[in-house]
């Protein structure tokens, strides 16, 4: 036995002449529950809604530089503080390297001492203002003595004599 339907239930649709113009962005919907039909109505008295303008915010032009960002003029800038010292480490002079078991040490003749010591990664010359960072024992090459002085590495290799320093000579 087939079901019956009744037809009296559905609704005909409407026919539109010409569809709405909406414009993309413009921010105009139809009603809900309209039929579609123009502003005109179709006496059913559902029309469609005024048209908005929507307008975003203004975006603030700018010449100096990226979009909102104001760039000082460089006579305001303040000058780059001063590179911290090295001389010191700079004036090490790595004799030799030595490996005793499995403990590595440098021979190091540093300003400031009497003579050349043996010193350990982690250990203090100069007075306490080098540290011993590491010592690289590369296969094939010279070892290196990495040392700092004021947060900067200055790498020295063993026998690299430290640079002469030059003197003002007294006039004669």
């Amino acid at each position: 036995m087939v079901p019956r339907t009744s037809t009296s239930a559905l609704r005909p649709v409407p026919r539109v002449s010409q569809l709405p113009n909406t414009n993309a962005g413009s921010g105009s919907l139809a009603q809900p529950g309209g039929t579609g039909s123009t502003a005109q109505g179709d006496g059913s008295g559902s029309a469609m809604q005024p048209k908005r303008e929507i307008t975003s915010p203004a975006i603030p032009e700018t010449t100096d530089g990226a979009l909102g960002a104001s760039v000082p003029p460089a006579s305001s800038i303040a000058a780059l503080p001063a590179r911290p010292s090295t001389e010191t480490a700079i004036a090490v002079e790595v004799t030799g390297v030595v490996t005793v078991g499995n403990k590595t040490q440098a021979i190091v003749l540093a300003p400031g001492e009497g003579g050349s010591r043996y010193v350990g990664v982690g250990q203090r010359i100069a007075n306490g203002r080098v540290l011993v960072k590491r010592i690289e024992m590369n296969a094939g090459s010279e070892p290196v003595v990495i040392l700092e002085e004021n947060g900067v590495e200055i790498a020295k290799a063993v026998g690299e004599k430290a640079p002469a320093r030059q003197t003002a000579s007294a006039p004669s």
